[in-house]
C-alpha cells in the first residue's frame, strides 16, 4: 500500500476522490478553500452525501485580515484548461450543496483563525479499516490537490494515528472561535450574481457575460 502521495508518483487527487466515494464521513481541515478544488472532487462529493447518505465537515483557516473573501471562493477560478460551461454547472452544484446541507446539517462549513493545518479524515462503513487520514500540505485547491512539484501528503490508516487525528479535529470543530459559515457561503455565492436562476439554461446565459467579463479583467492580463 502507497503512504505517500506526491502528484508525480503517486496522485493525491484519484486516491482523495476514491476515499470521498467510499465513506460516509468526510472531516477536512484545511488552510484555503477554493472553487477550483471543489470542481476536482465534487461528483466524489455527491456520492458521500445523496448515495452514503453521509455528512461532510470543513473547517477552514480565515487567511489573512479574518477575510472570508481573501480565503474562499473564486480567487483561482480560471485557467488555462477552464470549461466555462462545465465549471458553471459546478456553480450550481455549489449553490445546491450548501443549500441542502444548510437544511439537513449533512455539509457544514465553519471558519477557524489563522489555521494553516491539512488534513482530510474519513470514516469508512464497508472497508477494513474504519478510519483513515491524509496529512500534508495540500489545500482544498486546484493547485494544492494537482501540483506536482511542492505538495506531499502521507496516508496513515493506523487506529492510534487515526484516532488521535479525529480527536485534534473534533477540538479545533467545537472552538468558540470556529464559525459556521453555511449559509453565509451560499448568500456570499448567489449575491455576487453569478447564479440567479433555478434552470441551468437560463442562468447560463445571464453569468457568461459577467464570467468572460471577470476573466479578462483577472486572468488574461496576467498571461
Amino acid at each position: 500500500m502507497k503512504n505517500l502521495f506526491d502528484n508525480e508518483n503517486e496522485s493525491f487527487l484519484k486516491k482523495l476522490n476514491e476515499l470521498i466515494k467510499n465513506s460516509i464521513q468526510v472531516d477536512i481541515c484545511v488552510g484555503y478553500f477554493k472553487f477550483s478544488g471543489w470542481c476536482l472532487i465534487v461528483e466524489s462529493l455527491q456520492d458521500i452525501l445523496y448515495i452514503n447518505n453521509g455528512t461532510i465537515r470543513l473547517l477552514v483557516g480565515t487567511g489573512e485580515n479574518n477575510d472570508i473573501n481573501k480565503t474562499l471562493f473564486f480567487d483561482d477560478f480560471f485557467h488555462k484548461d477552464i470549461n466555462l460551461k462545465k465549471e458553471t454547472q459546478n456553480l450550481n452544484k455549489l449553490v445546491q450543496f450548501l443549500q441542502f446541507g444548510e437544511q439537513t446539517k449533512k455539509l457544514t462549513v465553519k471558519l477557524i483563525p489563522n489555521t494553516h493545518s491539512k488534513i482530510y479524515i474519513f470514516t469508512h462503513e464497508n472497508l477494513e479499516n474504519e478510519n483513515s487520514i491524509f496529512i500534508g500540505s495540500s489545500n482544498l485547491t486546484r493547485n494544492g490537490l494537482t501540483n506536482t512539484i511542492r505538495e506531499l501528503n502521507c496516508y496513515f490508516t493506523d487506529k492510534h494515528i487515526c484516532d488521535e487525528a479525529k480527536n485534534w479535529f473534533e477540538q479545533k470543530w467545537n472552538l468558540d472561535l470556529s464559525k459556521d459559515i453555511t449559509s453565509e457561503l451560499w448568500n456570499s455565492v448567489y449575491e455576487k450574481n453569478l447564479l440567479k436562476c433555478d434552470e441551468y439554461d437560463e442562468y447560463y446565459d445571464v453569468i457568461e457575460d459577467e464570467l468572460e467579463k471577470y476573466y479578462y479583467e483577472h486572468y488574461y492580463d496576467m498571461n
